[in-house]
């Protein structure tokens, strides 16, 4: 899906629209998959299963990991590992500097973990699309992808999500219904966490 002119807003907020078509239509096909898919999402090491699965979306796949569970769990936990160095790193440079200055050391922390969590993505999409550990940390490709796409657009993509994930959070916080709101996402985790991965593979093709 290629979201370029004016119409760029339009075309991410469709693409939301269409990537949760996606997620809904994938999994409510295989209902057993829906349902074990859940139950490893929920699972701390065994979602690492889940998280692989949902990676071959990025490849046009559906998010199966039947008969590759082994493979699943490897790319899932690779994934982990690559996100937690990208954590790791800008905590301990933040962490150095508020040692001579608390506020200087929380801003640069709070600036380089949003740099962290922009470049983190492109990394996982090629990771995703049979790229290897590497890839997470090729900086001159990540830049490109996203260069490609342009800054300013790509940081207009992350914020729609936050505004969805906004709104989604006030009606959860509403008394009683936000309860039921609460575990019919819960339920939809699978076709959340499918349509997530879709969005980004119709961005960052």
């Amino acid at each position: 899906m290629k979201l370029t002119g004016e119409n760029y807003m339009v075309g991410l907020i469709s693409n939301v629209g269409e990537s949760i078509k996606f997620g809904w239509s994938v999994n409510a096909k295989r209902i057993g998959r829906w349902i074990l898919l859940l139950i490893f999402s929920i699972i701390p090491i065994v979602n690492f299963i889940a998280e692989g699965a949902f990676m071959k979306i990025f490849n046009g796949e559906e998010p199966e990991f039947k008969g590759n569970v082994g493979s699943c769990f490897i790319r899932g936990l690779l994934a982990f590992v690559a996100g937690l160095i990208y954590c790791i790193i800008p905590g301990i440079i933040g962490g150095i500097i508020c040692v001579f200055n608390a506020t200087a050391g929380a801003v640069v922390g709070s600036i380089l973990g949003i740099l962290a969590a922009l470049l983190f993505m492109p990394g996982f999409a090629a990771f995703a699309r049979g790229g290897k550990f590497g890839s997470f940390f090729k900086f001159g490709d990540i830049f490109a992808s996203i260069g490609k796409l342009g800054w300013g657009k790509y940081i207009l993509a992350w914020i729609v999500l936050f505004i969805v994930c906004f709104i989604l959070g006030i009606l959860c916080a509403i008394p009683l219904v936000g309860i039921i709101i609460a575990i019919l996402l819960f339920l939809l985790t699978p076709v959340i966490e499918s349509a997530f991965v879709k969005y980004w593979a119709n961005l960052l093709e």
